[in-house]
């Protein structure tokens, strides 16, 4: 009989631990999902464009869904302050193009397919949260409790995000799973994690224990020179960067927006 060589028995156990580890975080992932299915949801954004293009003006409605989270049971959602108006982004990256956008409505698109009217009461562009609550108060909402985040996530640390598909996929409850590239430190920290954990805007992201870690948003480039406007998700030479601000700045955020009027002009 061979003997299996010690090298060789190692990686083989080191394989088993491996995907036993990968295993049990998809079983929490997908536990996670479907305790807070309810509390992704999606937001219908009717706004105002005006366009103006080398002196030639257009006037139009633009319609839009984007991807929020439920944050507290009185029905607040955080959103991306720039998924909710992207003209100035769009702007950047069409030169010579000046467009301007005034949400004029909003409506989150329940999981069980309700809609219900709402408003946007806080933005924060620095920080490029936004907040729209229910017009009609009284009902109590699933939501995402949230707990500050004591321990900072490390490179390599598995995460997950969940979310939901546009209207063609039915609005679908999807997760995604990667793990983080990066931890930027600085007054205002934030993490980098990998492409299927940077795609969605509005969305909660997990640490692999299934904690709340932060929300999925955009970090504004300092546009110092003309490809600074550029998207670029992931982060390099330069560009805006889709980050997960962290779950402390959210609590921030959502206790201002608990005490906000109505945006006038989101």
């Amino acid at each position: 009989m061979k003997r299996v060589r010690p090298i060789g028995a190692a990686l083989l156990a080191l394989g088993a631990t491996l995907a036993l580890h990968a295993g049990d975080a998809w079983d929490r992932a997908r536990a996670v999902a479907e305790k807070t299915a309810t509390s992704a949801v999606r937001v219908r954004v009717v706004s105002e464009m005006k366009i103006d293009n080398r002196g030639q003006n257009v006037e139009r409605e633009q319609k839009s869904e984007i991807d929020g989270t439920v944050v507290d049971p009185s029905g607040l959602t955080v959103v991306s302050a720039t998924a909710l108006n992207p003209s100035s982004m769009i702007s950047r990256m069409m030169r010579g193009m000046k467009i301007e956008m005034n949400v004029k409505e909003t409506t989150l698109l329940l999981a069980d397919g309700s809609e219900v009217p709402s408003e946007v009461v806080l933005k924060d562009t620095d920080l490029d949260l936004a907040f729209i609550r229910p017009k009609e108060p009284g009902k109590t909402n699933t939501h995402v409790a949230l707990k500050p985040h004591p321990t900072p996530p490390q490179p390599l640390d598995d995460v997950f995000l969940i979310g939901r598909l546009g209207k063609n996929a039915n609005r679908a409850l999807f997760v995604n799973a990667g793990k983080v590239r990066a931890c930027i430190k600085g007054p205002r920290p934030y993490y980098i994690c990998t492409r299927d954990v940077s795609e969605t805007t509005g969305c909660m992201v997990y640490t692999a224990d299934g904690e709340a870690l932060g929300v999925l948003l955009i970090q504004k480039a300092p546009g110092e020179d003309g490809d600074q406007g550029m998207p670029l998700m992931l982060g390099g030479a330069g560009g805006d960067l889709a980050v997960v601000r962290p779950v402390e700045d959210v609590i921030e955020g959502l206790k201002q927006a608990l005490e906000a009027q109505p945006a006038a002009k989101p």
